[in-house]
């Protein structure tokens, strides 16, 4: 592979001090022809970064250097011999200490550079370090929100998994109630089935009580009528002996004939003139007077 190659024109230069001159830079086997310029003497003037070099206002031998901006190493040199103008040679002392002063000025300039280039840079560094622990505290803040994000995952699934078991616990136990409340009403509905069997059987006895007792009274009306039946029976029996024993005592036989059968009430004196007559020997009568039959 071929090395980048920088060449610069012109490659020697004399020039008057405080005059400007034009270089030019040429980079070979590179895409990139770019270069950076640079005065190699710290008094040696000035040089932009087109290659524009303005001569200083001392007399010396300077070198400007070229370098490639592909390959920082392949650089090119030109050297500048500067003079003064005739007309300034009278003056090329008091040129001296100006040169002097400006030594002076142009160090307190590059002191003050290189303090303000220190100071930038600390205060780049200061930038960097703070952007890096922005970075670490904007990482470190990530994941701290990060783990509290997780954790009130955690929490709202905890949550909700504590509040689906008290909503299951809650289901269960009011299904549980509910399974106690309907065994109660059915005991409930047994106990007012018994009772109204018991009611029932109750009423079955009292109306079978009250029937029997109705039985028995119609019995006792029976019985009171067999009863009354049968004393008006005895009655009219009674009175048809009385009565043939009213109509068999009127002939009254003598008594002597029949002392020895009469029973001894017969015999007192209540019984005198009156005869005691067997049923089994009364004796024919005729039909009974209208009178009598009463």
């Amino acid at each position: 592979m071929p090395e980048v190659a920088v060449t610069i024109s012109p490659p020697e230069l004399n020039i008057f001090t405080g005059r400007a001159q034009q270089f030019t830079a040429t980079v070979t086997d590179t895409d990139n022809a770019a270069v950076s310029w640079s005065v190699q003497e710290p008094n040696g003037g000035s040089i932009n970064s087109s290659g524009l070099y303005v001569a200083p206002v001392v007399a010396g031998t300077f070198h400007i250097v070229a370098a490639s901006a592909a390959d920082a190493t392949r650089t090119a040199t030109a050297t500048v011999h500067v003079t003064l103008k005739p007309k300034e040679k009278e003056k090329d002392k008091d040129k001296e200490k100006d040169h002097k002063d400006f030594k002076e000025v142009d160090k307190e300039h590059k002191d003050k550079d290189k303090e303000k280039d220190f100071k930038d840079t600390k205060d780049k560094e200061k930038e960097f370090k703070d952007k890096e622990k922005d970075k670490e505290f904007k990482e470190k803040d990530k994941e701290y929100k990060d783990k509290e994000k997780e954790k009130d995952k955690e929490k709202e699934q905890k949550d909700k998994d504590k509040d689906s078991k008290e909503i299951k616990e809650k289901d269960f136990k009011e299904k549980e109630q509910k399974e106690k409340e309907k065994e109660k009403e059915k005991e409930k509905e047994k106990e007012l089935k018994e009772k109204e069997k018991e009611k029932e059987k109750e009423k079955e006895a009292k109306e079978k009580e009250l029937k029997e007792k109705e039985k028995e009274k119609e019995k006792e009306k029976e019985k009171e009528k067999e009863k009354e039946q049968k004393d008006k029976e005895k009655d009219k029996d009674k009175d048809v002996p009385d009565k043939v024993h009213h109509l068999e005592t009127m002939a009254m036989p003598d008594a002597s004939v029949l002392a020895n059968e009469a029973p001894p009430e017969a015999l007192n004196g209540d019984a005198a003139g009156r005869a005691f007559i067997r049923s089994t020997e009364r004796p024919a009568i005729g039909p009974v007077p209208d009178g009598l039959a009463s």
